[in-house]
């Protein structure tokens, strides 16, 4: 009983966390639109938090509500998720703590050039035409250029640029293969992808976490 408590306090504790990290993320997307503000500290700060976070309650963090309704911004929700899931990896990698800060700032805003472009495109419930579907491709670039010109490290942006590039050539915007995508682009990916995969949305369900990484694995070497 007392361990079941435990578990349910501790579950409580990482939706806050969660939710306070919703919160920050939609406060910073709202000062870019409005103010064209992008500034390095706090989202600096705000991934060494999850960083920590994540060392007590990796499994609860991971494994956050992953259903959305009509009125919940799917591009922060799907960013903290992302962010969550590239640390996790980052960490599994051994990847350094300047290092991990550093793909944690470019999940939490690899979405950011959604943010410029009309909602009911990444809203929309059916299939894209090709003209909406050349808009949508284009919001890593703008992500891009809005990350350099506020002098975030390259790493970060270029990151953010390739995140959905495949190695086989077929991603977007520039078609990269192979090893011409950073380690960072290529993580961004599949965490990305593995989140949008897993989360329920109003007009579809999502998958759960076992059939979304036999899903990635269909595509190895694509």
């Amino acid at each position: 009983l007392e361990s079941s408590e435990k578990k349910t306090e501790e579950q409580k504790l990482s939706n806050n966390f969660t939710n306070e990290c919703i919160s920050f993320l939609t406060t910073y997307y709202d000062n870019f639109r409005e103010l064209d503000a992008l500034p390095v500290g706090p989202i600096s700060d705000r991934t060494k938090e999850i960083i920590f976070k994540l060392k007590e309650h990796k499994d609860l963090l991971l494994n956050i509500n992953s259903e959305l309704t009509e009125a919940d911004s799917y591009i922060i929700h799907h960013s903290i998720k992302t962010t969550f899931l590239v640390l996790a990896i980052a960490d599994f990698l051994k990847f350094p703590i300047h290092k991990q800060i550093e793909i944690g700032i470019a999940a939490m805003l690899h979405k950011l050039g959604m943010q410029l472009l009309p909602a009911q495109l990444y809203q929309k419930k059916g299939s894209l035409t090709p003209k909406e579907l050349q808009v949508i491709r284009t919001h890593p670039v703008i992500s891009y250029k809005a990350l350099k010109s506020a002098e975030f490290p390259v790493s970060i942006y270029v990151a953010v640029l390739e995140h959905h590039e495949h190695i086989d050539g077929s991603g977007y915007p520039r078609r990269l293969t192979g090893n011409k995508i950073s380690l960072n682009g290529k993580i961004l990916s599949v965490a990305s992808a593995f989140a949008a995969a897993t989360t329920k949305r109003p007009y579809r369900g999502g998958l759960d976490g076992h059939s979304g990484i036999m899903d990635l694995l269909k595509g190895k070497g694509t």
